[in-house]
């Protein structure tokens, strides 16, 4: 993803979400290879099952 303020804290953020809405934990690589926020949740529907 590309984001002025796209930073660590960001990154750490989004995975706290994700795992809290989901139930799931994606690794910062996955999230690194999404470009979109649909990417994030399609990311977070597939690894949830």
């Amino acid at each position: 993803m590309t984001c002025r303020a796209w930073d660590s804290v960001a990154v750490l953020a989004v995975l706290a979400v994700v795992d809290g809405s989901f139930g799931v934990q994606l690794s910062a690589a996955d999230l690194n290879r999404c470009r979109t926020v649909a990417d994030v949740y399609r990311l977070a529907v597939a690894t949830a099952g």
